[in-house]
């Protein structure tokens, strides 16, 4: 039985879109167990007169952002951050409001800060992690493949009287297409917030939309299912296990993650980090899963998780929890394949295996006049032309 995917050949030549990203290992000098080296962009092979555009393209067209850093053959060779005072707009002034409200009830609150200490809300960012994660559990055999059918890993919740949501696989989950309504449309999320503090529970009392496998619907309730299937069979929190087999052999020592009263933390966002940590888990994937000659998880599972498995807007392909996308600046024809974490608002990790780029940039939420698109430029308008010959 093939672990990573439940569907034949011919199945998955249909269903699977061309979109697919080829790893380049590279043999390293160093990892940054300890902190990220510098190094000048043009002993990188990169034009600095097109990176430091960079910072100013960014406080005129998208003032939220919090910081900027890209990464380059291992080197840190550009970075900015955001010192300018942050404009109050009606999105922050509900947040705010909110979260004080759900304080005093003793409710979860995540989802309305963007900092814990030094480190940053990923948001959406953190579905990627999840998908490393899972990749972990497959490889250390707690779960035997991604067709198993999600109910039997939660038994302390009722399905027998949905068969419907019986046949949600963990593969439906990370494909999105597990055919549960969605908690980002209208107040599902608030009302997730605002339930007796069993997120999983709430979520499987969700109608469905569509029968498992039928379409593409966004939806962090899956993620949520699905650290909620990651606790049960390693026997230890989603961040436990997160800790034991990934941050702390990356030598990230500072994470906070949100959790629900049953002590699942939320698969679907509230991971915080810093955003040089960040940029660790996009240089794992870039070197096939394997950090200072041990792999953390296998290069068949990163393989399989950039994929692309539905086509989705602005050239988009989305795979296990990454998304995909070919990238080209405006006076080449070369085209690179490109894949990053993204979350609300700004939250971004991007790798360009080819070139071995890693990039990381931070953001405030702004629900109300997000401008984060921005950010898609960088690549095309800057990165890309400054590679040199």
């Amino acid at each position: 039985m093939n672990k990573f995917s439940s569907i034949g050949d011919i199945k998955l030549e249909r269903r699977v879109s061309k979109m697919e990203v080829k790893q380049i290992f590279k043999e390293r000098d160093y990892y940054p167990n300890n902190g990220w080296k510098s190094s000048k962009p043009e002993d990188e092979g990169v034009n600095s007169l097109y990176i430091k555009k960079i910072e100013p393209y960014l406080q005129e067209n998208f003032r939220s952002y919090r910081s900027f850093m890209m990464i380059k053959n291992g080197h840190l060779i550009y970075e900015c951050q955001n010192k300018n005072t942050y404009e109050k707009n009606s999105s922050l002034i509900i947040r705010k409001s909110l979260y004080q409200t759900l304080r005093v009830l003793g409710k979860p609150n995540e989802t309305l800060i963007d900092e814990h200490g030094e480190c940053y809300n990923l948001r959406s960012a953190t579905k990627s992690i999840m998908s490393i994660l899972l990749g972990i559990v497959l490889d250390k055999g707690y779960i035997n493949s991604i067709e198993e059918k999600v109910y039997k890993f939660l038994p302390d919740y009722y399905f027998e009287n949905d068969e419907l949501k019986k046949e949600i696989t963990i593969e439906h989950l990370i494909t999105m297409k597990s055919g549960l309504a969605s908690i980002e449309k209208g107040a599902k999320t608030f009302e997730m917030l605002f339930s007796d503090g069993d997120w999983i529970k709430s979520i499987l009392s969700l109608p469905m939309e569509a029968s498992p496998g039928e379409r593409f619907l966004y939806n962090s309730a899956n993620t949520h299912l699905l650290s909620g299937v990651l606790s049960n069979v390693t026997k230890m929190s989603t961040y436990d296990f997160a800790n034991k087999f990934l941050f702390k052999t990356l030598g990230i020592k500072e994470v906070y993650w949100e959790k629900d009263k049953k002590g699942y933390n939320f698969g679907g966002g509230n991971l915080f980090m810093k955003p040089k940590d960040m940029a660790k888990i996009g240089y794992l994937y870039l070197n096939n899963g394997i950090w200072d000659g041990k792999e953390i998880v296998s290069k068949t599972w990163i393989e399989e998780s950039l994929k692309g498995r539905f086509e989705w807007a602005y050239g988009y392909h989305y795979g296990y929890l990454w998304y995909i996308r070919r990238e080209k600046a405006e006076n080449q024809s070369k085209e690179y394949i490109t894949y990053s974490a993204s979350g609300a608002g700004g939250q971004k990790i991007w790798v360009i295996p080819e070139l071995d780029i890693v990039m990381v940039a931070t953001s405030r939420t702004n629900f109300t006049g997000d401008k984060s698109y921005f950010l898609d430029n960088i690549i095309s308008n800057f990165v890309l032309p400054s590679i040199l010959d």
